[in-house]
């Protein structure tokens, strides 16, 4: 199996140390920082304010967990997000297989329209989507439903996927597929027998991608979303809307629990798929 990426070392010298320790930086105040903020703030009385009687509590937690509009918005959460970390990876893949290895009229098209949803601000295509469900009576029953959130959290992010998956079939040899056609095999057969175990876990980073986008996107869907199928990126906002800083706190908090847990898992899964040598 050949491919054309060939991978190279970099001897930085002593600017090494200094490259690690910017990273380092880099990190903490990307993601340590406002991990540690938002995790303290669920268990303070007042977010920010030290100097109290009493600073600690756990009564924003107790209320939280047994607070049903929370549950439920776990609950939509896990399946608008589990459905587009499923069903994401399988389109993009198609699309992009499309784009690098056929010769199909169009394809420039279909690669600008790819591209197209990064340029347009969510709440925007939030809106472009409202406007056909409402406005297109066939349509118009699923407004509302988790089926649209997920529609839209996988258009959220169509074009890191395609891209990433596209680079994938680049550096790719197509030698498998010639042989694969050669014996007889058709499209769909050499496509899931072939082509999905050697990019799997390439699928698998989409799929924690798609995951992580839908469970914290808000933007996209909040013009689409209703009291039933809110999310929890929603309900924070609710929240915070209504001057209940240390409850979004926790709420937010679930969802950093959430994305970290399911990439954690994804990552230990995807080492373990696609073709691995004897």
């Amino acid at each position: 199996m050949t491919g054309r990426l060939k991978p190279k070392l970099i001897n930085l010298g002593p600017w090494k140390y200094a490259v690690v320790a910017l990273m380092c930086l880099i990190v903490l105040l990307a993601v340590g920082i406002p991990i540690l903020s938002v995790s303290g703030a669920s268990f303070m009385v007042r977010f920010g304010f030290f100097n109290l009687p009493k600073t600690w509590t756990l009564d924003y937690w107790e209320t939280a967990l047994s607070n049903p509009a929370l549950l439920l918005a776990l609950k939509n959460t896990l399946i608008v997000a589990g459905s587009a970390a499923l069903v994401g990876p399988l389109v993009f893949s198609f699309i992009a297989y499309i784009l690098v290895r056929t010769r199909l009229p169009g394809r420039a098209l279909l690669d600008a329209l790819c591209w197209l949803p990064t340029a347009v601000p969510g709440v925007l295509g939030g809106l472009g989507l409202l406007w056909l469900f409402l406005g297109t009576p066939v349509f118009r029953p699923l407004y509302g439903t988790l089926f649209l959130l997920m529609i839209a959290s996988m258009l959220s992010g169509i074009t890191l996927s395609t891209q990433i998956l596209k680079a994938s079939f680049i550096e790719l040899g197509d030698e498998l597929e010639d042989t694969s056609r050669a014996a007889g095999a058709g499209f769909l057969r050499t496509y899931f027998e072939i082509i999905v175990p050697i990019t799997a876990q390439t699928m698998v980073l989409v799929g924690v991608l798609k995951f992580l986008f839908a469970a914290r996107n808000s933007s996209t869907i909040i013009l689409l979303a209703t009291s039933e199928s809110k999310t929890l990126a929603l309900l924070a906002l609710d929240q915070i809307a209504y001057g209940q800083v240390e409850a979004a706190t926790v709420t937010v908090f679930l969802v950093v629990l959430l994305t970290t847990g399911v990439a954690f898992i994804a990552r230990l899964f995807g080492l373990r798929v696609g073709i691995r040598g004897e």
